[in-house]
Formats: C-alpha cells, sequence, structure tokens
C-alpha cells in the first residue's frame, strides 16, 4: 500500500512540475512576442505601451513641467495627452548597454497661450485663431 501511494505521490509530483515548466515557458513567450511587437512598434515610429508604461510617461511629463515651472516660468508643455506621445510624436532611440533610451520631441509653448487649457494649447496654435480671449476647449476644435 504504501509503495502504491510512493508512485501516486510522484506522479503527481512530476505532473506539477511539467504543469510548472510550461506554464513558465508560456509565460516568457508571451513576453518575448510583445517584446517583438513592441521594437516593430519602434521601427514604425510609434511608442509601445510595453516599453514606455503609462504611469511611466506620465511621471516624466511632470517632471518635465516642474522643471519648466523652476526654469522657465512661462513655458508649459503644448500636449499633455498621452495619446499623441504614443501615437504622434517624434522620437529617437539610442542604446548603452542593455539599456534602451527613448528621446521624444515633448512640444512647449509660452503659458500665456494656452490660458490653463493645456491639452487645447496645440489645437489653439494650429487654428489659427487671431482672438486671444478665445481658446476654446480640446472638444470644441
Amino acid at each position: 500500500m504504501k509503495a502504491k501511494f510512493n508512485l501516486y505521490h510522484w506522479r503527481m509530483l512530476l505532473m506539477s512540475n511539467i504543469t510548472h515548466f510550461l506554464n513558465n515557458n508560456t509565460l516568457h513567450f508571451v513576453e518575448v512576442d510583445a517584446l517583438y511587437n513592441a521594437a516593430q512598434s519602434l521601427v514604425f515610429g510609434h511608442i509601445p505601451h510595453f516599453i514606455l508604461p503609462h504611469d511611466v510617461l506620465l511621471n516624466a511629463l511632470d517632471k518635465i513641467q516642474g522643471h519648466l515651472d523652476e526654469t522657465q516660468k512661462h513655458l508649459v508643455l503644448s500636449r499633455t495627452d498621452l495619446a499623441y506621445y504614443y501615437r504622434e510624436a517624434s522620437f529617437k532611440t539610442f542604446r548603452k548597454d542593455n539599456v534602451l533610451f527613448l528621446l521624444i520631441n515633448a512640444p512647449v509653448t509660452a503659458r500665456r497661450l494656452c490660458h490653463n487649457q493645456l491639452s487645447s494649447c496645440f489645437h489653439y496654435l494650429l487654428s489659427g485663431r487671431n482672438n486671444s480671449d478665445d481658446f476654446g476647449t480640446a472638444n470644441s476644435l
């Protein structure tokens, strides 16, 4: 009876180890696939979320705005919507050892042009409006 229990125990242990091994390999395969897709996105000029997560980009934009507030009080980021940076912003990449750097061009504009509506600054500048009191909203443009 004890020998039968040991055989059953070893079979279950073996199945558990096989399942654990396959699960880890599947996760690694998914990560490699996501990394490949992210590299393809970089080649086509888009910043992938896999390489630059939202919270990291938001933190970087906050630091840039804080630096502008301290050193160039008359300037603000003209685009604060994250979608712009993922889809449209121009960027350069370079690598040092195993670290990939993204240098993203973040547009800035004069604070007086934004009138506390940072997300619509860029749209306002492109719309060519002459009335400095009418800044509009992002929804109306």
